[in-house]
């Protein structure tokens, strides 16, 4: 009998966990190795993501996966919500704490953006519903208030990904 393990992460806006599947004969059991708090921190009025402390959190999850359970996952995955990114500066280090999707700059940077590419062309080059704080919006908000970071970005990590950069050193996005 072969036993596979996977070690699962899903965080959400208020939590997040690590779930480890076992496959054996075909049946997949689940069962909870770590569950911990996540939220926004707001510093000087502007909300971000501490994607250092989320980073702990995963290590905290693959260690007691090991260390506890005495159980080499065969590989791991991070789901989060969408939408956040961090940004990577040319020395492969991020260039600051992630913003996150319910910070105000967005505020009307939707419509602002609508003034650029009406609504029925942004619709058809991105297929996205319209929502303020949708990747586009975020990034154009950036853009729109010169923000610092931009300009030292040499690419950009959707959360998961970067919580994967963190843990690998590879920069790469998953495509879906």
């Amino acid at each position: 009998m072969t036993k596979n393990h996977f070690l699962a992460f899903d965080i959400g806006a208020s939590s997040g966990r690590a779930m480890l599947g076992t496959l054996e004969n075909g049946h997949l059991t689940l069962a909870e190795v770590h569950r911990f708090k996540n939220q926004m921190s707001c510093i000087q009025g502007t909300y971000f993501w501490n994607i250092y402390l989320l980073f702990d959190e995963l290590k905290t999850g693959l260690r007691k996966c090991i260390n506890e359970l005495g159980i080499q996952p065969q590989s791991i995955g991070i789901d989060t919500w969408g939408v956040d990114y961090a940004l990577v500066n040319e020395k492969g280090r991020l260039t600051g704490l992630p913003f996150a999707y319910r910070d105000h700059r967005t505020d009307e940077a939707m419509e602002a953006f609508f003034q650029i590419l009406p609504k029925k062309e942004t619709y058809l080059l991105s297929g996205i519903q319209f929502m303020q704080f949708n990747t586009l919006f975020q990034l154009f908000a950036s853009v729109q208030q010169l923000d610092p970071e931009l300009r030292i970005a040499e690419k950009l990590l959707f959360t998961p990904d970067a919580l994967n950069f963190l843990f690998t050193g590879i920069q790469k996005n998953e495509y879906t």
